[in-house]
């Protein structure tokens, strides 16, 4: 069909014409994250046939974005079916980039695009995070350090390389970290932070880690370890960094 054509449909009719034509193209999305291992099934990769559908289906997705039907697209970009969402964030993004980067990152991630744009919102929270660290009691200290890995651990999903604005927010949210990591060592708390380095987020493993180097090497060095095993893309050159300066000189962070 022509774009002229089109022009005669409802959009209900243009996005339902969408979500057919994205059910019947595989994305590596369907076998996520088996396809970071072994590449591309075989019903995703490229071929001639693929390319011109590609080609086919790109005056739908114009006649789609020039109506901007932004909560329509939406529902797309939460649609259960990964390559529906694919496609979607792909050839629709123009109409809610916000929505259609969180739902990429969920797909890369195993959340929903929700979840995504939630964690967002708390890597955004204005800071400094809450009353000053003096102001605290000394239960409010260690809350005050997990809540910033919790928030650390939520600017993955900012876009800290391509907006300078995001990378601000993760530098402010780190340099407080290690202001309460401090705070805690001060006050004779660190062993206080023993129990995070089993947390189920590696933000809040890593920070607790470099805490906890003097008072628990042997789990600390262990929890770092880990997470360079894991090939975690935000955090194994920084843990690979930190057992190196540990082996070396016995410092990991200035002031600890």
């Amino acid at each position: 069909m022509s774009g002229n054509d089109y022009e005669n449909l409802s959009t209900p009719q243009l996005l339902d014409m969408f979500v057919e034509w994205a059910k019947s193209m595989p994305t590596i999305y369907s076998e996520w994250p088996e396809a970071l291992l072994s590449g591309p099934p075989e019903k995703a990769r490229r071929s001639p046939e693929r390319s011109a559908k590609i080609v086919g289906v790109r005056p739908l997705a114009a006649a789609i974005i020039a109506r901007k039907p932004v909560a329509e697209v939406r529902r797309l970009f939460e649609d259960d079916n990964p390559d529906v969402r694919a496609w979607a964030t792909g050839a629709l993004i123009a109409v809610d980039p916000e929505w259609a980067t969180a739902s990429l990152s969920g797909l890369m991630s195993g959340l929903k695009t929700r979840e995504v744009l939630a964690q967002r919102k708390l890597a955004r929270q204005k800071p400094p995070f809450g009353p000053p660290l003096d102001a605290l009691s000394d239960d409010q200290l260690v809350a005050r350090f997990e809540e910033l890995g919790d928030r650390e651990e939520a600017t993955q999903f900012l876009d800290c390389i391509g907006d300078a604005k995001d990378m601000d927010i993760r530098n402010a949210i780190v340099g407080q970290t290690l202001d309460a990591m401090r705070a805690l060592k001060a006050r004779g708390l660190l062993e206080r932070l023993l129990p995070l380095l089993d947390s189920d987020k590696v933000a809040v493993r890593y920070e607790a880690a470099l805490a906890c180097m003097r008072i628990a090497s042997e789990k600390a060095t262990a929890v770092l370890e880990a997470i360079v095993a894991s090939q975690d893309p935000d955090y194994v050159g920084q843990a690979g960094s930190a057992l190196d300066r540990w082996r070396a000189n016995k410092r990991v962070v200035y002031g600890m």
